[in-house]
């Protein structure tokens, strides 16, 4: 049998923590789904949770009132130093349906929108590891998050594998 990594599509609650089944390893996808309102919507996140449920190993919270992402951490108990990449709301379609992917990279978080990569990465500053949870919070005036995908561990017989072969 061979072990490959997947995902899975469940419907997405604010706020809460979505357990991971396993710690994170490079090449793992987050994706979350949200449904924009309009330009009342203020911020909204994405966040990879740690061991405790207020250890943020990635916060990526979008703020279209100012046109800008902020990715942040505070694994330690504090925020640390924030990185800002300029986001203009007009990616974001009036009562549309949009996608953030997260994907897991060898020392960084690589953020897209809608399949596009946006120029937003983050420097993993704790082990990838130590991920326990993602939570999407936030949302306001009309905006919700819909649907979120995690990696998911999936067991496939490998007819092709030494210990298969006749």
């Amino acid at each position: 049998y061979a072990i490959k990594c997947t995902s899975g599509k469940l419907k997405a609650e604010a706020n809460v923590n979505h357990p991971l089944n396993r710690p994170l390893k490079v090449g793992d996808v987050i994706t979350a789904w949200g449904l924009y309102k309009d330009d009342t919507t203020s911020k909204f996140s994405v966040n990879i949770i740690g061991e405790n449920i207020h250890d943020h190993l990635l916060h990526a919270d979008f703020r279209p009132y100012i046109n800008t992402i902020v990715l942040n951490n505070n694994a330690k108990g504090y925020w640390e130093s924030e990185i800002r990449t300029e986001f203009s709301k007009s990616n974001f379609g009036a009562d549309k349906i949009f996608k953030v992917t997260i994907e897991v990279l060898d020392k960084e978080y690589k953020i897209s929108f809608n399949d596009k990569e946006i120029g937003a990465r983050f420097p993993q500053r704790d082990s990838i590891a130590l991920a326990k949870a993602v939570k999407v919070e936030g949302g306001s005036n009309g905006f919700k998050w819909t649907h979120l995908s995690l990696p998911l561990w999936k067991i496939e017989a490998n007819v092709n594998h030494p210990l298969n072969r006749p």
